[in-house]
């Protein structure tokens, strides 16, 4: 594919630099530093200073099948039987997600805790080379990072490009992701039906990506300022926020919708203080973003289940998009302890450089790659352990060029040495459903994250890879 990235002199780069630093600062593409932790300070967050191209059909394509992906999560989040069956082999190894899955259990029957579910997911993709075809890489479906500022680094790469290219212009998808985000929180809160209820967001004991996530708290305001949303940790909700019909309340006010930017990994429960506080939650008649059943949709088990097209077709129809999502997935392989797990247990640890091993949780900096691969299963191949894990087909991505700007604090700039990196492309979507009724189903907007073609991680929040936005050809 073409760069759109402009021949430019050292010394035109470097006021380019500059300008977009200063042009994130005050837009606010920033994040507290991990190294030096300031509440009053921020620094720009990872980004490629131009847009990265991306071809069209394939991001129409991604587009289309998100309200199918979101009815899909819905449904295997609601079906019980499935939903046990499939994380049997899961939650006997893997002890974060046999935590949740405990929650779901005392939760699920519980006739005072809410039936409706808010759900934001992002759906990722690559642009597999050879052949080329749009690849999926994961669906996350708790704290999904940065909605909040897609919208800012379309602006940032419009600013910059018109720098250089006065009064050119370039195709990108158009949605307002923040706005939209917004949105889904203001209908959950408006089907919660208490004028006088509010939303809390439940943040880290240490909150870094704060930019991301003030931004759709400022848009909600902006939309609805007559919702009261707070900031709360888990440390900070009390043991006795329930009363006897399972109403929450916070600081004496009643709360319509818990909206979750922590509680993915285990690091984010550090006690069992932090369990029972989760728990608590998930049995209040408020409405959860993400309640622990759409949670456990998005365990990396379920990725490997539907591949078989006949399990799919059980949670998306046809006229949802069934054939163009199967059309996206990527070769997965279970690992379990049998003839057919040893097989591709050995496959792995023959040819790891075409593969990723991915335990069965989100956020970045969790998967494996080449030596690292071969590693882990010579440790866990005689253990239960290998149930915990999926190895999925390392996608060929297409390469491109561009210029990524790192502005950490213990770092100096790159100098602009030009960058060959390979984009992964997200999709957001929301829904606001109960067992009988969905109220909310939309397509949300995009994300563009980009790597360097020699790093494996493209997690901003987990310090790799840059924000990007896709220019469409």
């Amino acid at each position: 594919m073409n760069s759109c990235v402009p021949n430019l002199t050292n010394e035109a780069l470097n006021e380019l630099e500059q300008d977009a630093k200063e042009f994130a600062l005050v837009k606010g593409i920033s994040c507290r530093s991990k190294d030096l932790l300031n509440e009053n300070c921020v620094q720009s967050l990872r980004f490629s200073l131009f847009p990265s191209p991306f071809p069209s059909k394939w991001c129409l394509l991604a587009q289309r099948i998100q309200k199918g992906i979101n009815l899909m999560m819905h449904r295997i989040a609601h079906d019980k039987h499935f939903l046990e069956e499939s994380l049997a082999d899961v939650i006997r190894v893997d002890s974060f997600t046999r935590s949740l899955y405990e929650i779901y259990l005392k939760v699920e029957d519980d006739p005072k805790a809410s039936k409706y579910n808010l759900g934001f997911f992002r759906s990722d993709y690559m642009l597999n080379k050879e052949p080329e075809a749009l690849r999926q890489v994961e669906i996350n479906a708790i704290s999904v990072s940065f909605a909040g500022l897609s919208p800012l680094i379309s602006q940032l790469h419009q600013y910059v490009n018109n720098k250089v290219n006065p009064k050119s212009e370039f195709n990108q998808p158009e949605k307002n992701t923040c706005r939209s985000v917004a949105f889904a929180l203001s209908k959950a809160w408006d089907v919660y039906g208490k004028k006088d209820a509010i939303i809390i967001i439940i943040v880290e004991e240490k909150t870094y990506n704060i930019c991301d996530q003030k931004a759709i708290e400022i848009e909600l305001f902006n939309l609805r300022p007559e919702i009261l949303v707070k900031r709360k940790k888990f440390s900070q909700i009390d043991s006795n926020s329930l009363d006897g019909n399972n109403v929450l309340r916070v600081d004496d006010k009643e709360v319509a919708v818990v909206y979750y930017r922590t509680g993915y990994v285990p690091a984010d429960y550090p006690n069992s203080s932090a369990w029972d506080t989760r728990l608590i939650l998930e049995k209040s008649k408020a409405i959860k973003c993400p309640s622990i059943k759409y949670q456990l949709s998005g365990v990396k088990k379920f990725q490997q289940i539907l591949t078989d097209k006949q399990v799919l077709s059980k949670f998306i129809k046809p006229d949802e998009g069934l054939d163009e999502l199967y059309g996206t997935f990527a070769a997965i392989y279970l690992l379990k302890d049998s003839p057919e797990g040893n097989k591709y247990l050995e496959m792995g640890l023959k040819n790891p450089e075409k593969f990723v091993l991915k335990p069965q949780r989100e956020g970045g900096g969790n998967n494996y790659y080449g030596q690292e691969i071969v590693q882990k299963l010579n440790e866990i191949r005689n253990s239960q352990e290998r149930d915990a894990f999926i190895l999925m087909e390392l996608i060929d991505a297409v390469p491109i060029s561009n210029y990524g700007v790192d502005s950490r604090s213990n770092l100096r700039s790159r100098n602009f040495a030009m960058d060959t990196i390979i984009s992964e492309l997200g999709i957001f979507g929301s829904i606001l459903a109960d067992d009988k009724l969905v109220y909310h189903n939309s397509e949300d907007g995009y994300l563009l994250r980009s790597k360097r073609i020699s790093d494996n991680e493209a997690g901003i929040a987990a310090g790799a890879g840059f924000l990007d936005s896709p220019y469409l050809f």
